[in-house]
Formats: structure tokens, sequence, C-alpha cells
């Protein structure tokens, strides 16, 4: 699954979290009837989903997908207690209050497409030998945008459907991305960018699991501030936990989606709430 070599991450680094790139996903919302905005200036494009979370491709930066959320106490369909932490017997799961994994993620601003979410990010345990940690099926919540997506809502649980993006053949061409964020969980969220460059599939592993994120060439985390954060292509990289062989460089040309994920950790569990808003395509 997505999730599963990101878990060798912090036993290589010596940390206590866990992210993952591409986790196994859910269900989320399909499209709606009415436009999806976009607002082109200022150095950017603002991303602006319809009333159910969804991105119509009409929007300047031509993104096309739904916004979703999953986490390791889920099925791919949103159901809790069918998740891989539970079938793995572990007590602790993480999980979301707001949004419900498997159905249509509306934003709570539609002026600022302002996307809450509250939830648990679980303590990770250890596998059944008792001394090993289950980072696999223990690796957290998060939330995301397609930016490709014609799978009507289908995402990550159809990867098919899944297409690149490729922020280089827009006019002009968008040069990364900016965002703002309330209260960001501290050192435990990752902002990734899983592409279709090296895709994993069943076994695991490729840059759709082992995804490239912000800050992710030499930390942990993203550097994520409250307020308003932003960054280049260039600032994009990693995983760091990948050693040898090293990742392949971040590919652009390829990304699939944008991810706002919370991190497990073995020292204690996280509870979030945080608000990402202002999402934008930055284009100089």
């Amino acid at each position: 699954m997505r999730h599963v070599a990101n878990n060798f991450a912090l036993v290589l680094i010596g940390t206590a979290t866990l992210a993952v790139a591409a986790c196994s996903s859910s269900k989320s919302s399909g499209p709606s009837e009415g436009g999806t905005g976009g607002t082109s200036g200022g150095g950017g494009i603002v991303l602006l989903p319809s009333d159910t979370g969804y991105l119509d491709g009409t929007n300047a930066a031509g993104v096309l997908g739904p916004w979703y959320a999953y986490a390791d106490g889920y099925s791919d369909a949103g159901v809790f207690g069918a998740g891989k932490c539970q079938a793995m017997n572990h007590m602790d799961c993480s999980k979301f209050d707001t949004p419900m994994p498997g159905m249509p993620f509306a934003p709570s601003d539609v002026t600022t497409g302002k996307m809450c979410a509250t939830g648990h990010a679980a303590i990770v345990g250890t596998l059944p030998d008792g001394v090993n940690f289950d980072y696999s099926n223990v690796y957290g919540a998060a939330i995301a945008v397609d930016l490709n997506n014609m799978g009507a809502g289908d995402s990550g649980v159809n990867p098919t459907t899944k297409g690149s993006y490729d922020p280089t053949t827009k006019t002009p061409p968008i040069t990364g991305i900016a965002f703002d964020i309330d209260m960001p969980p501290t050192n435990a969220m990752r902002v990734e960018l899983p592409t279709n460059a090296a895709p994993g599939g069943a076994a695991g592993g490729g840059t759709d699991n082992d995804a490239a994120w912000w800050g992710g060439g030499t930390g942990n985390t993203s550097p994520i501030k409250k307020g308003h954060n932003s960054f280049k292509w260039a600032d994009v990289g990693g995983p760091s936990y990948l050693m040898n062989p090293p990742p392949p460089a971040f590919d652009k040309t390829k990304i699939t989606s944008i991810k706002w994920h919370v991190v497990t950790s073995t020292s204690a569990a996280i509870d979030f709430s945080f608000c990402v808003s202002n999402l934008t395509m930055l284009t100089n």
C-alpha cells in the first residue's frame, strides 16, 4: 500500500513520526453542479472548490479533482473499524471527527476554499513480534486534493483515474504552491506531492507511495508555520528516509495530488484540528 515503505522512515532516521506518501485512500466526493472557482492574480491562481469539495477543471490552473480524507482506521470505502490498523489488532487507530472519509468533503468557507479537519493520529504500536513498530498499518490521517482525476471522486481507490498534472505546461507556468493554515500540528505534518513517475502498485514503494514532500530532502516533516506558507518545486524532495538507494528526483511534471498528512509517533497520539485555505498555484 501507499504507506508501506514510509514506515521505515522513522526507524532509519531515528524520529518518532511517520508519513505516508500516498497512503491507502478512501472514496471521496464527486463533481457537483455549478462552477468551480479559481481566480488569477497577485502571482498565483487561488483554487476554490465547489460546495462538495470538487475542482471541475475550469479554474485557470486546470486543476480537476476532489478533496478527500483518509486515515489508517478506515477501509478504502470509508468504513471506520475496518482499516489496516484494526486488522492488525491495534487498539488505537487514527480517525476523523470531520470530514468523514468516503463522504463529500465540503469547504467550511467557499470564498477562501477553507477545508477543515479535526481528528486523532494514533500512537504507533508494535507488530505481533512485540519488538518492531507497525508504521505500515498505523500511518496517521490526511486530507488531500487530486489535481487530475476524472474518476468522479474515486481518488486513490481506483488509481487508474489519477492522472498526472504537469504545472510546467500552464501559461504562465506554475512554479509552486501556497496556502494558509491556522493550527498545524507541531512537528507532525508533511505536505506531500505523490507522482506517477514511478508507481509502486500493490507491492508498495514508488513515487506514489514514497512521495517527496516539502522539505523532504532534509527533514522528516515540512517546515509548516501558522499563517501563510509557500514553497517552490525546488523545495520538494526526499523521502529523506530513503538512503540506499536514494530516492529519485522529484518529477514536477507528474504530480497527482497535494496532501496534508498528520504523521504518527511511537511516543504519543496526536489530536489535531486545522483548516487549510487559499490554496494557490504560484505563477511567479
